[in-house]
């Protein structure tokens, strides 16, 4: 095989009885040679200008088909033209490496420089494949189709999906070695330039190269120009031709490729990075790429909270390679059917009809998209951590062909420690209360350090805005152990560990509200009193008529009232922190003191997976 521009370019010779000034089979300086080749030479001449004359000028000649060159000569010049033909031991032979062959431009009998494509027919579009290469968050997807039995068209993009962009400058690829004939470049409104060399050609200039990771190819093609001022080539096309044999997609199947991209980043992003990206074409079969085979879907992934639902659009990435009547703006004309539920068994998609997978996560179809839903699957999963849950769905395409691909879905915990604690079955934990009088305020400050154990070690530590439950029962100061519970959900509290539980909802806004920058401790400690407790807040002293509680602690109170049936949401900042209460317990398990109430701050999932 020889790659160059090739051309028929003007037959052996041009005019003048085919290039001669002294003609004639036998004639005078060259005989047969002045047909087929010119002055001073020929076949059988009786100088030495002949095939296989003395001196180093064959079949060949000056003018029209060239000076200084001939069939066998032993310089550079071959059958066909200066410095340029069949057989010349420099760069300049049949199908050389700098694009002049038999009958080209600078040699040979083509009368311009002009690349060559006459002569050559390219047929109707045929059987079409495709491959994608990936590196460095940019993947190109270059499907590739039969043009009659001597071209290829090659058709080029960065996916759509892919996480950055770039300016393609050029690809470079292998092709199989039983290819013969000469390469070219038939047609491709960027390509800017050429090279084809057997395994040598990684450099087409400008910076467009791929040396280093992919070593030598056989062909190069390059695309527009330096940089994004003047032109930004995301997707471009040409045709590959074969001047003198076949071409074909199975020339192509697993053989080396690699493409260099510039200006690449995100998109709207800066744009200052540059790659090389190598790979392989893959196991291209023509027989079944055509526009009755099978879609070609690829695997999709998603990321949801624990408990809640996301869509995902899996259509976005699949493509049907040989469908020529629909595009990537139409999914290549693919329709979503089924995906394999718990029992892997395909089930047929219906809107709104819910199928359950084998984690218990369920999917239904929404327009062309599929919604996931966790369901509950994964509602005991801490926050900060995370599972995956895969499932497979089908498609088929407009002739009714299958596809077949897989989800991912990463679901984060939601789940607080604080959270699996339960009215009905209370944690235990080791309490130390110590009664400090702040520097800050001058004021009494219950500090509470806690020991859990077990699974629910995470919360140990000391936590300060300790507030009492009632005001008759004293405070046991000494290190005892406690039943923990959960203020949230007071109609499970044991009776009389409140005296007022219904209106926990009220003291959980106080919690909320970071009172303490603003009030004393003994305002927000004597509100929460006020509205949970028979025996109401601190008096006033000394007594006033119509006055029992401070200032401070009465705006609390009055405000907190306004919050009735307050949630606690760790989803929202302003209602994330959850009031757990504390009864001191003697070994027996009897109360031994004080009840606290302390608030904890709740973590949510979107803190870890956004």
């Amino acid at each position: 095989m020889t790659y160059g521009y090739h051309s028929y370019g003007s037959s052996w010779g041009s005019s003048s009885s085919y290039c001669g000034s002294y003609s004639g089979y036998g004639s005078g300086y060259g005989g047969h040679g002045s047909s087929y080749g010119g002055s001073k030479g020929g076949w059988g001449g009786s100088k030495d200008y002949s095939w296989g004359g003395s001196k180093d000028y064959g079949w060949g000649g000056s003018d029209y088909c060239g000076s200084k060159g001939g069939y066998g000569g032993s310089k550079e010049y071959g059958w066909g033209g200066s410095k340029g033909g069949y057989g010349g031991s420099k760069d300049h032979s049949w199908g050389g490496s700098k694009d002049w062959g038999w009958g080209g431009s600078k040699g040979g009998c083509a009368p311009d420089d002009t690349p060559p494509s006459g002569g050559v027919e390219i047929g109707e579009e045929g059987a079409s494949c495709h491959f994608t290469i990936s590196s460095g968050g940019v993947t190109l997807i270059v499907t590739v189709t039969e043009m009659g039995d001597n071209a290829l068209k090659f058709d080029i993009a960065v996916a759509d999906d892919s996480a950055r962009i770039g300016d393609l400058r050029g690809i470079f690829f292998n092709v199989d070695d039983s290819v013969e004939g000469d390469l070219f470049v038939y047609s491709g409104d960027d390509v800017t330039d050429s090279k084809f060399g057997h395994g040598s050609v990684n450099d087409l200039g400008n910076g467009v190269n791929v040396k280093g990771p992919g070593g030598g190819y056989d062909v190069g093609v390059e695309f527009g120009t330096s940089g994004i001022g003047k032109d930004d080539i995301r997707s471009t096309s040409f045709i590959l031709a074969n001047g003198s044999g076949t071409l074909s997609l199975a020339d192509l199947a697993n053989q080396d490729v690699a493409a260099r991209l510039t200006s690449v980043g995100e998109e709207g992003g800066s744009r200052e990075d540059s790659i090389k990206i190598v790979g392989e074409t893959g196991d291209l079969d023509c027989d079944t790429f055509n526009n009755e085979s099978s879609p070609v879907p690829f695997d999709d992934a998603g990321m949801v909270c624990a408990g809640e639902t996301t869509t995902i659009d899996v259509l976005a990435n699949d493509t049907d390679p040989g469908e020529t009547d629909f595009g990537p703006e139409d999914n290549w004309g693919l329709t979503l059917t089924a995906v394999y539920d718990a029992n892997d068994v395909p089930v047929n998609l219906v809107e709104g009809e819910w199928i359950t997978l084998a984690s218990g996560a369920r999917v239904t179809l929404s327009g062309d998209q599929l919604v996931y839903d966790s369901a509950g699957a994964f509602d005991d999963l801490l926050v900060g951590t995370t599972t995956t849950d895969t499932f497979t769905y089908a498609v088929i395409d407009s002739d009714g062909a299958p596809g077949f691909a897989d989800v991912t879905v990463t679901i984060g915990g939601n789940l607080n420690l604080v959270d699996t604690i339960g009215n009905a079955d209370p944690a235990l934990v080791t309490m130390d209360i110590d009664q400090v009088i702040s520097s800050i305020t001058g004021r009494l400050t219950n500090i509470v350090t806690l020991d859990f154990s077990g699974a629910l070690d995470g919360l140990d530590g000391v936590y300060t805005h300790a507030y009492c439950v009632d005001r008759t029962t004293p405070a046991n100061l000494l290190l005892t152990g406690a039943q923990v519970y959960d203020s949230t959900d007071p109609g499970s509290l044991p009776a009389g560990l409140v005296d007022k539980p219904d209106m926990l909802d009220e003291v959980n806004w106080v919690l909320n509200q970071d009172f303490e920058s603003t009030y004393s401790l003994t305002d927000v400690q004597s509100a929460i009193w006020a509205l949970i407790d028979d025996a109401g807040g601190v008096d006033v002293l000394p007594r006033q008529a119509g006055v029992q509680l401070s200032a401070g602690a009465q705006a609390i109170y009055t405000e907190a009232l306004l919050h009735d049936g307050f949630v606690v949401d760790q989803h929202n900042p302003d209602a994330d922190v959850k009031g757990m209460i504390f009864l001191p317990v003697d070994s027996a398990g009897e109360e031994n003191g004080q009840a606290f109430i302390i608030g904890f701050d709740l973590e949510s999932c979107e803190d870890y997976m956004m």
